[in-house]
């Protein structure tokens, strides 16, 4: 027993022999005010393995006994964080945490000795070592030259008061008596070394693997033998504040993602946008390193635009809330707070990501993100690729105008460099004014129609019509009189709006009948845009006005009240007279039966086989059968629709498109056609029509008496009218009229 105790001992001092931290270990007795102000702040991170064996023999002098021993231990010491203490000559850790694992095994084997009657003896065991804990680790730099040291010596020393480490053991005993098996457990510790590494300064690194062999014997001790070796494998790098960077990386799409709003304000829409950040060193972006950072991702410059686009919800419903937010629910790892504004990291990681939700059809903000090291540094993150940029602007935007570039790179605009508030579309060209009131930003942004999110083409003029009898819309849409509907002779793009996505039916002066309500950001509004009102009235009724006409505010112009004939057809201007862009015009009426009366049914009446004698009446001067032969004539009339309703139906959407498109070229700055029934007789504007097609004898316009067959209005002429076209509420101001 008394062999086997002594090799351990041996062995263990084989193991663990290496001398423990000396010269450096004063600074582990300095006051805290001494360390708290390190001269160097630069530290080590890697890994450092010490691998320790062994392997001995040993034989009495005498008979044929022998013990034998083979030890094998390895300890991982890992350096990921501050130095307790730094300067120009040492770094010292402390709390290095390390992983330990290793084996034993002992065998001694006593001969028998018959003169004693001893028949011999084996003792074998058996460990097993497994466990971890802290150690003190110190790096200090050597050589000749002390501004420029040549290697550095590395020691490890565990900590006995913060390691757990078991030795698991197996014994197996023979004897006289018989044989023995039993297990113990015992507490173990961690590798204890010192090695001196190559070392560049102007490199940083320790890398590389030295082993130390060292045979041994002791003829005193049964002809001791063996041989005890020591491999160092280390890999570490020193990392300096300002060689690391921490580095903003979008997701692939980033520069074609364009944001979107939900069903509601609180409604998260279309797909987020994902940001991953990550820790990493200047000069050596693609390797890896161990420093860990807590993240704070805040989003700044948030747009808070009412609503979710310019005309959803209503006016009196819409909030100001962020239009783009961290979610909860998309961040499960980070800490959200500050309405969505800001996500904070829970713990120390080497990265961290983060999904931005969006929730406006024009959402913009910008990201920053500040990584707090875990020795408290904070470092700023800039964008991959661009160190001086700090903060990622979402969308994409490198013109700086709040509009996705990927949007005007679809339309065509972005070479331009437009600003927010442009409102210049040019399409359809040869009008007054360039711009329909709408400006960039706001097209980009969008509207809502009919349930449906719409952007808008940048390049072309949109006008916009409060149809609430869908009669501008039917025309539009009906393939025999599309060529006369106000779309297609003024080539400007209609939408039509209903009562939720307006501000309702009133005077310019009392903000109503406005369009692209919710907008806070003055600079992307052009101006507030106004739309026509248009509706059908049954019955022409004298003086009668549109609801609130002329209350709380004094109409512009001449009135319409005031005509003594009955009409068609009305314009109603609002407190700014004349003509001009939609703002002038309060509301347009279009009255069917007196297009049915004045037109379709006098045109009848000239086409009735009676007209030639009532033609005759006329010049013989005898009008006492006037009324008989007129009753006559109505009677034909009547007969006459009755037996060609469909001729009728589309006479009259003949007409009333025509006083349509005339009134809204009203509404957009048409005055007339100078004079109104000369020049273009294709122009709506004109009063030509029918007076130049209609059929010169009574036979001929019998046989197209409801004017079907002749060529109808279906232009706003360029030589006198398409000038006076201006659909730009801002533009309309601007002219000063």
């Amino acid at each position: 027993m008394r062999r086997i105790i002594l090799g351990l001992i041996v062995s263990f001092l084989l193991l663990g022999g290496t001398p423990a931290l000396t010269s450096r270990r004063a600074h582990s007795a300095q006051s805290q005010e001494d360390q708290a102000i390190p001269i160097d702040d630069s530290f080590w991170q890697g890994t450092v393995t010490i691998e320790e064996s062994s392997k001995d023999r040993k034989t009495p002098n005498y008979g044929t006994g022998f013990h034998e021993t083979e030890s094998k231990r390895k300890t991982t010491f890992t350096l990921d964080r501050v130095p307790r203490y730094a300067d120009v000559d040492q770094w010292v850790y402390e709390d290095v945490p390390f992983v330990v694992s290793g084996s034993y095994h002992s065998l001694e084997v006593i001969p028998p000795d018959p003169e004693v009657n001893f028949k011999g003896a084996r003792t074998e065991m058996s460990d097993t070592v497994s466990g971890s804990g802290t150690a003190e680790v110190s790096l200090t730099p050597e050589g000749d030259d002390e501004e420029k040291p040549t290697r550095i010596r590395l020691r490890f020393s565990p900590n006995t008061d913060h390691q757990k480490v078991t030795i698991k053991r197996h014994w197996i005993k023979t004897t006289d008596e018989g044989t023995r098996i039993w297990d113990e457990e015992l507490e173990g510790g961690g590798g204890r070394g010192s090695v001196v590494a190559p070392y560049d300064p102007d490199q940083g690194v320790l890398s590389g693997v030295k082993t130390d062999r060292r045979p041994y014997s002791n003829e005193m001790d049964g002809n001791l033998k063996g041989v005890a070796e020591t491999r160092y494998n280390y890999s570490l790098t020193l990392s300096r504040p300002s060689d690391i960077e921490a580095v903003i990386i979008p997701f692939s799409g980033y520069e074609d993602w364009i944001p979107e709003g939900g069903k509601d304000e609180d409604t998260e829409g279309g797909f987020p946008i994902v940001v991953d950040v990550k820790l990493r060193l200047k000069s050596k972006p693609d390797k890896e390193i161990s420093e860990k950072a807590k993240f704070k991702f805040e989003l700044i410059d948030t747009s808070k635009e009412p609503g979710l686009c310019l005309n959803v919800p209503k006016k009196d419903k819409a909030k100001r809330s962020y239009d783009l937010k961290f979610k909860q629910e998309n961040n499960s790892d980070l800490d959200i707070s500050n309405e969505g504004q800001i996500a904070k990291s829970k713990d120390y990681q080497k990265s961290e990501t983060a999904v931005v939700s969006s929730y406006d059809w024009g959402a913009y903000g910008k990201l920053r993100v500040t990584a707090t090291l875990a020795r408290g540094k904070k470092v700023v993150a800039h964008v991959e690729g661009k160190p001086q940029k700090t903060e990622m602007v979402i969308p994409f935007d490198e013109n700086d105008n709040r509009v996705a570039d990927e949007w005007e790179k679809q339309e065509g605009v972005f070479d331009k460099k437009l600003p927010a508030n442009w409102d210049g579309a040019e399409e359809p060209k040869g009008q007054k004014a360039p711009g329909d009131g709408i400006s960039l930003y706001e097209k980009y942004r969008g509207f809502e129609f009919e349930e449906i999110h719409e952007r808008l083409d940048p390049n072309h003029k949109y006008l916009f019509v409060h149809d609430p009898d869908e009669v501008v819309r039917r025309v539009a849409q009906d393939s025999k009189v599309k060529a006369m509907s106000f779309e297609s002779v003024s080539k400007l793009r209609l939408r039509y709006v209903d009562d939720d996505h307006w501000t309702g039916l009133g005077s310019s002066g009392q903000n109503k009948r406005i369009i692209n309500f919710n907008s806070e950001w003055k600079a992307g509004h052009a101006e507030d845009q106004h739309a026509l009102s248009v509706i059908v009235v049954g019955e022409y009724i004298p003086g009668a006005s549109p609801i609130g006409w002329g209350e709380g505010f004094e109409p512009g112009g001449e009135s319409p009240t005031s005509y003594s004939e009955e009409k068609e057809s009305m314009r109603f201007p609002d407190m700014v007279g004349g003509f001009g862009s939609p703002r002038r015009t309060y509301q347009i009426m279009i009255f069917p039966s007196v297009i049915q009366r004045k037109w379709i049914d006098m045109i009848l009446t000239f086409a009735s086989p009676l007209m030639p004698v009532l033609a005759k009446i006329a010049k013989d001067g005898t009008f006492g059968q006037i009324e008989k032969i007129m009753k006559e004539i109505n009677k034909w009339i009547a007969e006459c629709k009755r037996t060609h309703p469909q001729e009728n139906e589309e006479a009259l959407t003949r007409w009333t498109a025509l006083f349509l498109s005339r009134e809204l070229a009203h509404g957009v700055g048409v005055e007339s056609h100078d004079p109104p029934d000369s020049g273009n007789n294709a122009c709506v504007i004109g009063e030509g029509f029918p007076y130049a097609v209609i059929p010169s004898s009574f036979e001929a316009l019998r046989e197209d008496m409801f004017l079907l067959k002749v060529p109808w209005p279906n232009e706003i002429c360029a030589d006198r009218c398409r000038s006076q076209v201006i659909v730009s509420d801002l533009a309309d101001k601007k002219s000063g009229k």
